[in-house]
């Protein structure tokens, strides 16, 4: 998911600010997260979360670079935070925090990040929005060294991690499809 991610922004010029339908953003769909709450997908989705905040986009009037809309809102009212509270994907919240996402936003139905959070029962994420909320100014951000390393590379290839979570992908589903143990999975795909 990541290697794709970054060949649509680094090599085909992708700007993850345009909307789909549902007036969403690439960013919010890395936020969402659907039945599979496994760690290896969270981390997938924060990996993601982490190369749409480091984009940077063509040159504005001001000199500045465009970067991704942390504001933007889908047609629920939904920022990226309010999706990754409400999902439980505490490092994208952290993330999102990092980088300056409004804590203040309320969506149509008068929630913030911090009230979907505590709807989903999510409530580590629910405390730290909070004492953003009730500590932070305006702008305030975290350390993000803390949280993330800087990522001064632009690659636009599969990375050794990525390689090997697509070759053990590729191990599980061919296992699944065949009806086989992974071992066996393993030792035929090892001699085709």
């Amino acid at each position: 998911m990541k290697h794709l991610l970054r060949a649509f922004l680094n090599d085909l010029g992708g700007n993850p600010n345009k909307k789909n339908a549902l007036n969403e953003t690439v960013l919010h769909a890395a936020c969402q997260l659907n039945q599979n709450k496994s760690f290896s997908v969270q981390e997938r989705k924060a990996s993601c979360v982490q190369l749409l905040l480091y984009w940077k986009g063509v040159t504005l009037a001001g000199g500045q670079r465009e970067k991704v809309d942390l504001s933007a809102q889908d047609k629920d009212g939904n920022t990226a935070l309010h999706w990754a509270a409400s999902k439980g994907l505490r490092r994208c919240t952290e993330l999102l925090l990092a980088h300056g996402s409004p804590l203040f936003i309320e969506n149509n139905d008068k929630l913030t990040p911090c009230d979907l959070a505590m709807r989903g029962s999510h409530h580590d994420i629910a405390r730290l929005l909070e004492s953003r909320m009730v500590f932070a100014d305006n702008n305030d951000t975290v350390n993000e060294d803390e949280i993330i390393q800087e990522q001064d590379e632009v690659y636009s290839g599969l990375r050794s991690q990525d390689l090997q979570e697509a070759k053990d992908q590729l191990l599980v589903d061919t296992s699944d499809m065949l009806k086989i143990p992974l071992f066996t999975a393993e030792a035929l795909l090892r001699n085709n």
